[in-house]
């Protein structure tokens, strides 16, 4: 029986996976928005804080979103 994650653990890989697993870019953009889930909706939405971020995290973040990459890390 597979467990499933939830959307916090869901967020938490989007994150990781975009970030290139920096530790420092994880914990500001998580303390910038308060919750992993936020980051990941703020991004979607096109949130301006993530301008700041450099091009190939973007792309990364991006890549994360298609539904498949998360299911494929898991």
């Amino acid at each position: 029986m597979t467990r499933q994650i939830t959307a916090e653990e869901r967020a938490r890989l989007w994150l990781n996976y975009g970030t290139e697993y920096r530790a420092r870019t994880f914990q500001r953009m998580q303390q910038h928005f308060g919750s992993l889930r936020v980051v990941q909706a703020a991004f979607q939405d096109g949130d301006a804080a993530f301008s700041a971020l450099p091009e190939s995290v973007r792309a990364r973040l991006s890549e994360a979103s298609q539904a498949d990459v998360i299911e494929r890390m898991l």
